[in-house]
């Protein structure tokens, strides 16, 4: 099976898993001692409770709280993956919390939120800056005597956009002589790509996350790839043949024709007639340099003398519109 070597192969990867509760019941009565959570794409809860035991701590004011109102407060600490960052906090009683920037001893509000509700759920989305760390205080607002207050906390801080995350957007690599050259990948922060037909035709993975990655064919058309175990508890993957190089014309699988060696395009580089010699009917489409087809003709001899000078791909199917190869055609 033979390729030329301009014909780029994409590959896309998706990857499915799923989304699950943490329930972790330690948290810090003061700022200093805040315990760390992850920020996700989704929320993922992490249980709390504050005890009689807690106290307020005075490092700063809420803007949302009177200190006469703050009757006990836990601590926590996330890093922000993206500019935005919202979080989620529940009670069994009213609950409010603000976010501060910085450390203990100088915190900066960025955020407050008191809807004076019992039994609430509370969300608020800051400004954030990626790889900062920020400081959420959960307060048990307004509640007389020693009252446990128990729920939920989350921070939804989605990872930046992939750059492979689309098509066009597809990873080079390397194709090894001997063996695979494994590098890391992630679908973290991945969206599903429903552009190029949607889930693998291997794999049942509609809407999860999808990334792209390419390599270009060597000369033998021999290639084997392969994955290694990771966290991933289910993946597909499909193979797309890109034959002009770009992600405009995908197809899935890949085809050979036993006459794909008999068809020849002349006079190369052309003027004015491109002739197209085989023993079998053909359809044969050209595009220009931006991707726009711009010829399309089942004849034996083609016009192009309209053409602008520059290079063209022709695309050639048989008479049933099968895809048989490409060729690159340059108009004089």
């Amino acid at each position: 099976m033979e390729y030329k070597n301009y014909l780029l192969y994409t590959i896309a990867i998706t990857f499915l898993f799923c989304f699950f509760t943490i329930n972790i019941y330690a948290q810090s009565n003061a700022c200093a001692g805040a315990v760390s959570l992850n920020p996700s794409a989704t929320c993922v809860n992490t249980a709390y409770s504050i005890t009689n035991a807690f106290t307020r701590d005075a490092v700063v004011a809420a803007t949302c709280v009177t200190d006469a109102n703050n009757r006990a407060d836990g601590w926590f600490s996330f890093v922000a993956t993206n500019t935005t960052s919202t979080i989620t906090v529940t009670a069994n009683r009213n609950v409010a919390f603000a976010v501060y920037q910085g450390g203990c001893g100088g915190l900066t509000e960025v955020g407050c939120r008191n809807a004076e509700n019992n039994n609430t759920q509370e969300v608020l989305a800051v400004t954030t800056v990626i790889g900062t760390t920020y400081l959420i205080r959960v307060i048990r607002f307004d509640a007389g005597g020693n009252n446990t207050m128990s729920g939920n906390i989350c921070v939804v801080s989605p990872p930046p956009p992939l750059a492979n995350d689309e098509c066009t957007g597809a990873i080079d690599l390397p194709v090894g002589q001997f063996e695979c050259a494994f590098g890391e990948i992630t679908n973290e922060g991945g969206t599903y790509s429903d552009t190029f037909g949607g889930a693998p035709s291997c794999a049942s993975g509609v809407g999860a996350a999808d990334v792209w990655y390419k390599f270009v064919a060597p000369a033998g058309g021999q290639v084997v790839i392969d994955t290694e175990a990771g966290t991933i508890t289910d993946s597909g993957m499909e193979l797309y043949h890109a034959p002009d190089g770009t992600c405009g014309y995908l197809s899935t699988g890949i085809k050979t024709n036993s006459l794909s060696s008999d068809i020849k395009l002349m006079p190369n580089p052309v003027s004015n007639q491109l002739s197209i010699v085989s023993s079998q009917a053909l359809v044969v489409e050209l595009y220009n340099s931006l991707g726009k087809k711009v010829i399309s003709s089942d004849r034996k001899l083609i016009d192009v003398s309209d053409l602008v000078s520059g290079v063209y791909i022709a695309k050639i199917f048989d008479s049933k519109m099968e895809f048989i190869k490409t060729e690159k055609i340059i108009k004089q």
